[in-house]
Formats: C-alpha cells, sequence, structure tokens
C-alpha cells in the first residue's frame, strides 16, 4: 500500500457491494475492518477455478464507489 490510507484487496462476485461474498477461496488481503496500513503489504494466494467475470475491490467504507475497484476474468 503505498497509498496514505488504509486498503484492503479482495476478489468477489459483485462489484459495487462490499459484502459480498469472496469469488474463491483467500482471494483477500486484508479486510474492510482490518486493512493494510500505508506502507505495508500483503499477499492473496488462490486458486481461479470457475470461469467468469469477478471483480477486486476495497472493502474499505466508500472506497469502491469512489473508484477502488476492477475487473478480473477468469477463461476455461
Amino acid at each position: 500500500n503505498i497509498g496514505s490510507m488504509s486498503h484492503n484487496w479482495a476478489l468477489v462476485t459483485r462489484k459495487l457491494d462490499a459484502s459480498a461474498l469472496l469469488a474463491f477461496s483467500h482471494a483477500q488481503v486484508g479486510s474492510g475492518l482490518y486493512p493494510v496500513a500505508p506502507g505495508a503489504s500483503g499477499t492473496a494466494t488462490f486458486l481461479a477455478s470457475t470461469p467468469g467475470t469477478y471483480y477486486y475491490i476495497c472493502q474499505v467504507d466508500n472506497h469502491v464507489t469512489l473508484g477502488m475497484w476492477g475487473f478480473f476474468v477468469v477463461t476455461a
């Protein structure tokens, strides 16, 4: 996290829902309640086993609505 605020990273099934379920087990670094502090880092290791489009988001309050999201495509 090179920013000045705490953030997390999660791969979820619905883009604009910070409470959405994780798309895959362990596809998360930190959480909305326990985010990664500025200057700290984390790692997620997961198996993307089901084809589809998933969304990576920051689950800290209001961060996803401020544009902290993107998509992740798993192909067969």
